[in-house]
């Protein structure tokens, strides 16, 4: 016998405790170092903000920084996702690399960019110009 009590408004999703991030960003070291503008604004930020409920701040492997973030509600994730996506420095100028990933599967990846110079291309046949095929002629 199921007695109802009203309208049910939170679901078994929101009842159980979600495990893992909602919202992770992945600083990784380059020459021992990481993109600490972007880190220092984010931690900034994390302080400030009432859109998260709980941050984890984790050093990883090879001096990088994970910060793993778990927001109030499920709709809260993508907002959260894009305002975290902003606040990465976008320049593309030999920084550490930067990974914003979310709990639905979006991917941000800033990876620093390499210069090799100007690209000089070869021509195809080195140089040399091409004659047609001489066929049957002597």
């Amino acid at each position: 016998m199921a007695i109802a009590l009203g309208p049910v408004s939170a679901t078994a999703a929101d009842l159980n405790p979600r495990p893992g991030c909602d919202v992770s960003v992945v600083f990784k070291a380059r020459k021992g170092s990481i993109d600490t503008s972007s880190y220092e604004r984010l931690q900034h930020w994390l302080q400030r903000t009432d859109e998260i409920s709980s941050f984890q701040d984790v050093q990883t492997s090879g001096k990088g920084r994970k910060l793993c973030m778990t927001v109030l509600s499920r709709e809260e994730i993508r907002p959260v996702y894009r305002a975290v996506t902003l606040m990465v420095d976008r320049s593309f100028g030999g920084g550490a690399p930067v990974k914003v990933e979310n709990r639905f599967g979006g991917l941000y990846e800033r990876k620093p960019y390499r210069s090799w110079g100007p690209s000089s291309q070869l021509p195809r046949n080195n140089g040399i110009s091409e004659r047609p095929p001489l066929g049957n002629r002597n």
